[in-house]
């Protein structure tokens, strides 16, 4: 009974929290959301580019490659539910989506000798924004979450605007971010008037080796009104491959002593399954709080290639036959046309290796289309790619692109038969660094080779 006494108090102040005028209320507000985000310990303000960036740092949505929607449960003591759940769509430079946070419970009152009294105190709390993102240049972003708050406390109700600003940049491996969240107005109850958590976010984020497949993450939040809610978090993920990745965290709260976080994340295809579980402070020791999440991504970022291979009616080689063929040099897309020349240099390269091509070199294919005033700069397109093989008199023809996002470098590249104008072969290749374009354009090399 003493156990179910203490439980319900701290329930209550943490739920709450309209008796202390020195606190601000709608604490849950302050409760991390996102399985992954949590796992690390709540180093999450320059690393969220998920579905849980409208919470985190919605500046972070303009930078993801693809749509995506997900949702987490959380399951905390004293049978508290929490649900989040959200969808951020990212176009060129804007990014919108939104989000809705939910916590309902029960709470049984009872007084200072253990003894129930009345009936159970209903409590539901919820939390919905739409987020907006700006990316003012190719390394940093801004955004807002723009929403109402409202608490359910009884017989108690009250409603307020919600608002969050961030903002993040990306040079290389490092991120930064920062964010300024709950900054709408009071939340006026019958008999009193309470602030919301208004708190500040500052963050690091660093990705190790060669394939960039270790995130290191810091960050430090601070709630001005509430001394004792603020969180400095510290958390690592460890990518072993595209199925599977492990973290690691650790969260310290001001009030506490600090507690370990860890988790899961199990991808396939387009959807991937998070799982965390955080050790709870001294308030309530020995009391752990999972959390499971879902998400799914969908859609292509327009301009940014997806991982896909397309062959359309590509004809059979015969044995031994070595085709004519010559690569256009690519069209950049937030690269510099140099880099994308280059690329298309690899690619010729790459082909003439396989044993299979005779390709044209680059210096005999600008003379001839030089003689012919054709300006071959750009050129993408099938019928573009038609001109220029007729021109050289080559059998099949390249072309592609080299763009950028971040700091993945993704390469499109489109075979084009001459006589009949058609693509009959299409491929993509991603490379993490400008060290592993070579590389990408050696598998591409072999693709069309098949």
């Amino acid at each position: 009974m003493k156990k179910s006494f203490i439980l319900s108090i701290f329930l209550l102040l943490l739920i709450i929290n309209t008796t202390n005028a020195e606190s601000p209320t709608a604490q849950f507000l302050l409760v991390g959301q996102g399985a992954r985000e949590t796992a690390i310990g709540y180093a999450a303000v320059a690393s969220c580019f998920n579905y849980s960036a409208p919470f985190w740092n919605p500046a972070a949505s303009s930078f993801l490659k693809n749509a995506e929607v997900g949702f987490n449960l959380s399951q905390f003591p004293g049978e508290v539910a929490s649900g989040y759940a959200a969808f951020v769509y990212p176009l060129k430079k804007f990014a919108f989506g939104g989000r809705i946070i939910t916590e309902s419970t029960k709470v049984t009152a009872y007084d200072a000798n253990g003894t129930r009294t009345g009936s159970d105190l209903e409590v539901s709390n919820s939390n919905f924004s739409l987020n907006l993102s700006y990316k003012l240049f190719d390394s940093l972003s801004i955004g807002a979450s723009l929403g109402s708050l409202t608490m359910n406390l009884a017989d108690r109700k009250a409603n307020a605007g919600n608002v969050s600003l961030g903002s993040i940049f990306i040079k290389n491996r490092i991120v930064l971010g920062f964010t300024v969240a709950n900054l709408g107005g009071s939340l006026k109850f019958s008999d009193i008037t309470e602030k919301q958590p208004q708190l500040y976010r500052i963050g690091l984020a660093y990705r190790f080796l060669e394939k960039k497949n270790l995130l290191a993450a810091i960050s430090v939040e601070n709630v001005p009104d509430d001394k004792n809610a603020g969180v400095r978090g510290l958390g690592i993920e460890y990518s072993l491959n595209q199925y599977l990745a492990l973290r690691l965290g650790q969260k310290n709260v001001e009030d506490g002593t600090p507690s370990i976080t860890a988790g899961v994340g199990i991808s396939y295809n387009n959807l991937k399954l998070d799982y965390s579980v955080n050790q709870s402070g001294k308030e309530l020791p020995d009391i752990n709080v999972h959390r499971v999440g879902l998400s799914y991504k969908f859609g292509t970022l327009e301009g940014t290639p997806a991982r896909t291979v397309t062959v359309i009616s590509k004809p059979q080689r015969q044995p031994g036959e070595i085709i004519n063929i010559a690569v256009a040099d690519f069209a950049g897309k937030n690269v510099s046309q140099a880099d994308a020349s280059i690329v298309a240099d690899f690619l010729r390269t790459e082909l003439v290796n396989t044993g299979v091509y005779n390709v044209i070199e680059k210096a005999n294919m600008e003379k001839i289309l030089a003689e012919a005033a054709f300006q071959q700069s750009g050129c993408t397109t099938s019928e573009c790619a038609v001109q220029i093989g007729k021109l050289l008199n080559v059998k099949q023809m390249i072309v592609g692109n080299l763009s950028k996002l971040m700091d993945t470098y993704y390469i499109t590249a489109n075979l084009v038969e001459v006589e009949t104008s058609k693509i009959i072969a299409s491929f993509d290749q991603e490379a993490m660094s400008a060290k592993e374009l070579k590389t990408a354009c050696k598998v591409l090399a072999r693709k069309f080779a098949q």
